[in-house]
């Protein structure tokens, strides 16, 4: 790779040969270092390196070193905001950074992976208001070179506005993992690598929700994700099978004191939280005796009662320490397939006392739903993404206040949004694989 030239020396009497090198000449010789773990490079002398020329200092760097700078303000007005980087001279092709919440000690989240132009780039992070965060980020060169790694610190605003129509948002993968949807690192009590036994996720109520919350397992059992300080009264012994898959999802009272988690037969059972013992029961509720059909469950903004979902669509109301609210009738709903094991959702809509909604099914269609007894208003067709005759669908969310804008869930994790709902950039994806369960957020 080296440039050479030869000439007849006249005053030795023999032919003279030089070599010298340019950037790509001493790339491939820095390449060889580093392809064979050899010591280093030696040169003769530094301050004959070129006088300085950029070119080839950034190819040395390039090779061996690509130190990064991490150029964060000390406070962010917005919970996304911008982590600028920047690597000197040297050619980097892409920069790795993680985040880290140090206000309730939550991460390392590793972000999406950040391509550079000239030496510079950006990673778009999201947080909460009030939280302060640490950053790591490494430079990976064009010739291959892992820098070390650097670190820098920004805090978000009490008051920082929100960029995203939500406060946070989570995808539930199948072995337990709590992952981040363009929303701040939150971490997880339980996970189980390999099999599929988480069932459902849920946001605690509250004015920092969702920071904090419980994941279900298939056996009945509660797990805390995210912020601490979130434990049930009196344990799982009222809703936990040891050995039994047949828990199948979980819903808070509004008022974050408790809530029910739903077994496969129908059975709704009561539990409650950080030291609340009030009584609590369910009534009126649909129950499959030995038929594993119950899917979702969902709680009215009031606390006075709530849907369950069964595998065919029907949606069944109950009450709370009463009779359910919606009366007249033991089910509701505009797609019923009956035999047929496909519904994969429910979700309520704000207004009509939260009494009307959506049913999802595994196509990705959305059904609208009212029950017609108590004024509720059916609510309007959506345009979603649609998979005829493909069961991709596993979860839909609404945005908090909307009724026409959210996202829906597919199998491997894909988020797709409608009505107004932003398109994000920051989710897990596990092409070709059915590992995505639930949706959640605040």
């Amino acid at each position: 790779m080296s440039e050479w030239d030869a000439w007849w020396d006249s005053d030795f009497n023999c032919i003279g040969l030089q070599y010298w090198d340019d950037p790509l000449s001493l790339g491939a010789k820095f390449d060889v270092v580093n392809r064979y773990n050899l010591g280093g490079v030696g040169l003769f002398a530094l301050d004959y390196y070129a006088g300085g020329v950029p070119t080839l200092w950034s190819t040395l760097s390039t090779y061996f070193s690509c130190p990064v700078t991490i150029n964060l303000a000390v406070s962010q007005t917005s919970t996304q905001f911008s982590v600028p980087l920047t690597a000197g001279s040297c050619a980097v092709a892409y920069f790795e950074v993680k985040q880290y919440d140090s206000t309730i000690n939550q991460g390392w989240l590793t972000l999406n992976p950040i391509a550079a132009a000239n030496g510079a780039g950006a990673a778009t992070a999201n947080g909460y208001a009030g939280h302060s965060y640490t950053f790591m980020a490494r430079a990976h060169s064009a010739a291959g070179v892992v820098s070390s790694w650097a670190t820098g610190t920004t805090a978000i605003a009490s008051n920082a506005a929100n960029q995203l129509p939500f406060n946070g948002l989570y995808t539930l993968d199948a072995y337990g993992g709590v992952q981040t949807d363009n929303s701040g690192p939150l971490n997880g009590t339980a996970y189980w690598a390999g099999w599929s036994i988480a069932r459902a996720a849920e946001a605690l109520p509250g004015a920092t929700a969702p920071q904090s919350g419980f994941v279900l397992d298939g056996y009945g059992g509660l797990h805390p994700f995210g912020a601490p300080g979130l434990n049930e009264t009196s344990g799982s012994a009222g809703h936990y099978w040891q050995g039994v898959d047949i828990a199948r999802d979980f819903a808070f009272l509004p008022d974050g004191t408790g809530g029910f988690v739903l077994d496969g037969y129908g059975g709704l059972h009561p539990f409650r939280v950080n030291g609340n013992t009030a009584p609590l029961a369910a009534q009126g509720a649909a129950y499959w005796p030995g038929r594993d059909l119950a899917k979702k469950v969902v709680i009215f903004s009031d606390g006075t009662g709530g849907y369950v979902l069964d595998a065919y669509g029907g949606v069944h109301p109950f009450g709370i320490n009463g009779p359910s609210p919606v009366s007249g009738s033991s089910m509701v709903g505009s797609g019923y397939w009956a035999g047929w094991d496909i519904a994969r959702d429910i979700v309520l809509v704000p207004g009509d006392g939260n009494h009307a909604g959506y049913v999802l099914d595994g196509f990705g269609g959305m059904h609208p739903f009212h029950p017609s007894t108590d004024g509720s208003t059916m609510p309007a067709l959506l345009s979603t993404v649609y998979w005829r005759g493909q069961d991709n669908a596993r979860g839909a969310w609404l945005l908090p206040g909307s009724a026409t804008a959210g996202y829906t869930l597919d199998l491997s994790g894909g988020l797709h949004p409608f009505g107004t709902a932003p398109a994000l950039t920051l989710y897990p994806y596990w092409a070709g694989k059915d590992l995505a369960k639930e949706i959640w957020g605040a």
